[in-house]
């Protein structure tokens, strides 16, 4: 679970490697939609293979601008992600490297300044796909806090050459949409299998949606505790441990306006999804607010048991 202080010391860790490199609510398809939604939408596009080692990511340090379906290879033994991040409106990289060089009693006013376009989330040793847009301009491969790779910078630039970008939008089997502080209403049943969602953040301040593995008999009020916790604390009588939430994948920080589309392959069983980013001013975790929704995955063939909660 990511706390404010964690965050700080993280991003101030990633501020130095940086300086030597650069000096909602769930709306379901049916499941006859939710089949052709599958990875069948996004291979047309082109693809970004990021992959990522115990110290670093490795990708290309230029790409042309558009929409492309970013590839991260998991080489590593713990679990990776990491978000594409770029200087707010109306400022440049160095505003950027010159606010995170400047040090910060509490949240890191950059990070919900700057322009944020998520990206994915793989466990250790797996890969994961997100579709997104790049658009021209100076923008930072930034590891989520706590792993080990250094941030890298990307250069993306201007034009229509190849690989050109398709213009259309992919369907998607399930739309997402975060905001503060909810991932509004009841989420209903969705199928097992490969499929492509559309995670929307409607909010102010920048959102994330990872994916968890969970016991069915997870409540609502259970994961309010969990994320309420100090961190490290241990978790009081009947509620399960963070150790029994298997990460499975997600979307990273995005920016309010911003939309990606992950790959997803879910497996039978219950799950949950939410943001765990500390709100910018009282330093409280999206998920202690609400934002988060409990789910069930079926193939159809038999019933989860259990009520997803609301």
């Amino acid at each position: 679970m990511h706390r404010v202080l964690a965050l700080v010391v993280a991003l101030l860790a990633l501020v130095v490697a940086l300086l030597a490199l650069v000096g909602g609510s769930l709306v379901v398809a049916s499941p006859e939609d939710a089949t052709s939604a599958a990875l069948g939408s996004a291979v047309d596009y082109p693809e970004l293979q990021v992959r990522a080692t115990e110290t670093r990511f490795e990708l290309p340090s230029e790409v042309t601008a558009g929409r492309w379906l970013v590839t991260l290879e998991n080489a590593t033994s713990q679990d990776t992600a990491f978000t594409f991040m770029g200087p707010a409106p109306g400022e440049t990289m160095a505003d950027l490297v010159r606010a995170m060089a400047t040090p910060t009693a509490g949240a890191p006013t950059w990070f919900y300044r700057a322009t944020l376009l998520g990206g994915p989330s793989a466990p250790a040793g797996q890969r994961s796909q997100v579709l997104l847009d790049l658009p021209p301009g100076d923008w930072l491969v930034l590891p989520r806090p706590g792993t080990s790779q250094a941030p890298v910078p990307l250069v993306v630039t201007a034009g229509t050459g190849t690989p050109s970008p398709t213009a259309e939008e992919p369907t998607s089997a399930v739309g997402v949409e975060v905001t503060e502080y909810a991932v509004a209403g009841g989420p209903p049943l969705i199928p097992s299998g490969p499929q492509v969602w559309q995670v929307t953040n409607g909010g102010q301040q920048p959102h994330e949606l990872y994916l968890y593995r969970v016991p069915e008999t997870l409540s609502a009020e259970q994961v309010m505790a969990l994320a309420s916790l100090p961190e490290d604390a241990t978790p009081p009588p009947g509620v399960p441990g963070v150790d029994q939430l298997v990460e499975v994948g997600g979307v990273t920080p995005l920016s309010g306006g911003q939309r990606v589309w992950p790959v997803v392959d879910l497996a039978p069983g219950t799950y949950l999804a939410a943001s765990f980013l500390p709100d910018e001013t009282t330093g409280q975790l999206d998920a202690a607010r609400g934002m988060f929704a409990l789910f069930a995955v079926s193939d159809g063939t038999a019933p989860i048991t259990g009520t997803p909660a609301a």
